[in-house]
């Protein structure tokens, strides 16, 4: 993980012996970051490596969290956090230490040791979390964002949403989305609405 204070006035010069971004952690040697959430200095990055599955048993893939909440970086310790890899981390805007964690591939099935749930929730910075997949179908996550008081989900099978209040129990967001995998979601900047990018089917728009 690298980082610089300077925005766009960031410079690395190799003439000049100089550069403003600096190493803040090592993910280990063959790690991919996957998944980058910054919150008013809080900062939460998911990673995998190796990030593919050398046999059916999932031998050799790692994935896992890290964070600076608390003031270092640190990897998370959390035993209930699935091995699969992470597609998403989101904040809550108002509390840095609230964060999602969302998952991609299945829980069951094709790698026996991949773990359970799509979503996670910490209140505490990620020292401990708890799965919100209440009774989401078994199908990859692929994004998250919060609005009006509600997670909306974005999964390879339409988007689902929930109240942030009572998160295990999802229902379907809207009708009308075609049956394709919904790679990503933004909040309209009025906050009013959500755009959902499909997989081959467009760009879609609902009212909240």
């Amino acid at each position: 993980m690298w980082e610089t204070a300077k925005g766009f006035d960031t410079i690395c010069s190799q003439t000049a012996g100089s550069c403003d971004w600096q190493n803040v952690f090592d993910l280990g040697a063959g790690a991919s970051t996957a998944a980058v959430e910054a919150n008013n200095g809080v900062d939460y990055v998911g990673w995998c490596g190796a990030c593919v599955p050398s046999d059916e048993h999932g031998s050799g893939f790692r994935s896992g969290i890290a964070t600076n909440y608390g003031g270092t970086w640190h990897a998370v310790s959390a035993p209930n956090l699935p091995n699969r890899y992470v597609t998403r981390l989101v904040s809550d805007k108002a509390d840095p230490a609230h964060v999602y964690a969302v998952y991609g591939g299945y829980s069951r099935k094709w790698i026996p040791a991949a773990g359970v749930g799509h979503v996670f929730e910490s209140g505490d910075g990620g020292m401990t979390w708890r799965d919100i997949s209440g009774n989401l179908p078994d199908v990859p996550a692929d994004a998250l964002v919060i609005a009006k008081g509600k997670l909306i989900l974005a999964t390879d099978h339409l988007v689902y949403a929930t109240d942030v209040d009572n998160p295990p129990c999802w229902v379907r967001l809207g009708r009308g989305l075609p049956s394709s995998v919904v790679t990503d979601l933004a909040v309209d900047p009025s906050g009013d609405a959500v755009i959902a990018a499909t997989h081959g089917r467009g760009l879609w728009r609902i009212d909240l």
